[in-house]
């Protein structure tokens, strides 16, 4: 279903129950199926997936290893209009870490959600003073994700384009350091 729906061939693993209504489709056009359902995962490794590895960077950065914590359980509600499946309400918890997802997929991989991540809310020694669980703390960690479901583009919402750089240390470095990468412009403004 994976290689069907996304192309992943990587590591993906844990149990899936779920529920499809269909309401109303023409088997003849691809974008007028009606419905609604149901998901539910249970002990699931999703890290490879596109949507969830892009993620499991900025937790890693947060903490070192939550971004590759097997998912407790997930689950959401779903309805599909035109061949859009739309959801407000898909949870994921992986650890120390929940993922709220609300947004969209059509029938064509393409993906408008947002994403707030959650890091240490749940964890009894650290939640009551972790500041990363705090309300304001959790918008930093709020992402907008568009994009195709194999290569899903990840936005902050809430954080200046200044600080992206802190969101991906490694990869700012790596982008300065590649061979052949054009200088930065130095000239006075």
């Amino acid at each position: 279903m994976l290689r069907d729906t996304v192309g992943a061939t990587n590591h993906i693993e844990g149990t899936v129950t779920g529920t499809l209504v269909i309401t109303n489709a023409l088997v003849s056009d691809w974008k007028s199926w009606q419905g609604y359902g149901q998901a539910r995962l249970r002990d699931g490794l999703l890290w490879d997936l596109p949507i969830f590895g892009t993620l499991s960077r900025v937790l890693n950065f947060v903490a070192p290893g939550i971004g590759n914590s097997r998912a407790t359980a997930a689950q959401g509600r779903y309805t599909i209009t035109r061949s859009v499946i739309h959801t407000d309400d898909l949870e994921v918890s992986a650890g120390p870490a929940q993922l709220r997802f609300q947004g969209t997929v059509d029938f064509d991989g393409q993906v408008d959600a947002r994403v707030v991540a959650e890091v240490l809310r749940k964890t009894p020694l650290w939640a009551p003073s972790s500041a990363l669980s705090s309300p304001p703390a959790a918008k930093v960690l709020e992402f907008r994700v568009t994009g195709h479901l194999s290569d899903p583009q990840l936005k902050p919402v809430y954080v200046p384009g200044f600080l992206l750089p802190l969101l991906n240390p490694l990869g700012t470095l790596q982008n300065l350091v590649t061979p052949g990468a054009p200088a930065p412009d130095r000239s006075p403004r």
